[in-house]
């Protein structure tokens, strides 16, 4: 889990422009709280740190897997669905007399 926590934080810093805009005002950034337990460095490119996450995630586990493939993925899917999410909202909205919502962030429970 720990792992995973770090690539959400660094997929974050590295997408944040096209996830930002889909949670508005609610937009935090995730605290980096594992790279150093981890072995991993806190600071530069996001980028790079993953790919130092997925080095030392293969030698962890003793797996081949893409672990850096699998992040993209990942991210690419959440923004493809936002996306569509957004375009039905809005194509919704529209037909409701031409209002257009302030956010497309979901209500807090």
């Amino acid at each position: 889990m720990q792992s995973f926590y770090t690539a959400a934080v660094l997929l974050q810093q590295e997408y944040a422009d096209r996830l930002r805009p889909f949670v508005g005002e609610r937009w935090r950034w995730l605290p980096d709280l594992l790279s150093k337990e981890l072995g991993l460095p806190t600071q530069g490119a996001p980028r790079e740190r993953l790919r130092l996450l997925d080095r030392e995630l293969r030698h962890r586990t003793q797996a081949a897997v893409n672990w850096m493939g699998t992040y993209e993925q990942v991210v690419q899917k959440l923004i493809l669905i936002s996306t569509a999410f957004v375009e039905n909202i809005r194509g919704a909205v529209s037909r409701q007399r031409g209002v257009e919502p302030e956010s497309f962030a979901l209500p807090v429970a």
